[in-house]
């Protein structure tokens, strides 16, 4: 209920600015998007409640054989080509755009994570229906929940230390306030911002916070959430191969909220949406890696395996995080901002697309073996 009213109000304000005509009509379709994404996660969590109350009632509930046979993901994977063509030909158009869009970012960042959770877990033991389902529903609530509020804290604790650094320098302090005023009277054009933040991305200070930030202490925080549904099973002793699975499962849900929230509309909307393919590929296999070996040392008393393979999931997220940041400042240099080494950074920015799907594909082979193996 909680996440179908916040989708509804930001429908509503969505098509408030699309129909005021001015230049937040971006903003409206993004608001759209996010508002699709929000809906169908609330609609994900329906099974897990029915199946509960089932439980409660002493119902046994079974989903029709015939629809489960038509929604078989090797079966529905193959309708993803036709959703991105479709997608991407929307894009272009701005009187379809805000209808047909969000349904098809919905299948398009839906269709690939419901696949690879098949390839992982295919023939393995899932539990009951209602654990499976309740495993799924808490890496969509539970995990993006408590990721954001401790990361909005860590975010916090960093703000403020910059604020005491620009308060110990007076001339930082009169710079940063007439680049405020630069940029506040009217909504700047991207060029505008770009140039006027040039000099502080380029701070060597700047790069090296944003990246322990987010290739550094976001990986160590999420590795450790993400795969809250073994976490939940630390009662009921699982074996190593239910740990994987509540891990695969979890992490799923969190890749999945993730990349519906995370999208852009407009013509990058097909690039960014496969992008995030990977990056699902990469949640899962690292959740369930942590999930597997929580079960082990719940199980056999392997903490020492459970911290390495913590840590190796921290550092394939790490390193994904990391590489995507190079990406984008190599986009930044293309842009004229002015690092203090331009030319390695426009190096690591030609090669760091080719490791990103080097990653992606491991993580994807990772998975096939996990299965494989157990």
């Amino acid at each position: 209920a909680g996440l179908w009213s916040l989708g509804l109000l930001s429908a509503l304000v969505g098509m408030i600015e699309l129909a005021s005509g001015t230049i937040s009509q971006t903003n409206g379709l993004q608001l759209l998007l996010f508002s699709a994404g929000v809906i169908f996660s609330g609609l994900l969590l329906v099974p897990s409640a029915a199946y509960s109350l089932g439980r409660i009632l002493g119902r046994e509930i079974k989903p029709p054989a015939r629809l489960s046979q038509a929604l078989r993901p090797s079966r529905l994977i193959f309708i993803l080509p036709i959703v991105m063509l479709l997608g991407y030909w929307i894009s272009g158009q701005p009187n379809l755009d805000w209808l047909l869009l969000p349904p098809l970012h919905v299948l398009a960042i839906g269709l690939p994570i419901l696949w690879l959770v098949f390839i992982a877990i295919h023939e393995l033991p899932t539990g009951s229906p209602q654990r499976a389902w309740g495993l799924f529903g808490s890496g969509i609530v539970i995990a993006p929940g408590l990721s954001f509020i401790i990361e909005f804290a860590a975010l916090i604790m960093v703000a403020i230390l910059g604020i005491l650094a620009i308060s110990a320098s007076p001339g930082l302090t009169e710079e940063l306030t007439l680049l405020v005023e630069r940029l506040e009277p009217t909504p700047p054009s991207p060029e505008i911002v770009t140039e006027a933040l040039a000099p502080y991305l380029s701070n060597p200070v700047v790069i090296f916070t944003v990246f322990t930030f987010a290739a550094v202490l976001v990986p160590l925080i999420e590795e450790l959430i993400k795969p809250v549904g073994a976490w939940l099973l630390i009662g009921y002793n699982p074996a190593p191969v239910e740990g994987f699975v509540a891990g695969v499962l979890s992490g799923a849900g969190y890749a999945l909220v993730e990349s519906l929230a995370l999208t852009s509309p407009g013509q990058t909307w097909a690039a960014i949406v496969f992008a995030r393919i990977g990056t699902g590929v990469v949640h899962i296999f690292t959740a369930g890696l942590v999930g597997w070996a929580l079960a082990l040392a719940w199980q056999e008393n392997r903490y020492l395996r459970l911290g390495v393979t913590y840590l190796v999931a921290v550092l394939i997220h790490g390193l994904w995080n990391a590489l995507t940041l190079v990406t984008v400042g190599a986009t930044l240099s293309d842009l004229h901002v002015s690092y203090t080494n331009t030319e390695l950074m426009t190096q690591l920015g030609r090669i760091a697309p080719g490791i990103l799907i080097g990653l992606a594909i491991g993580s994807f082979i990772g998975l096939l073996w996990a299965n494989r193996s157990f």
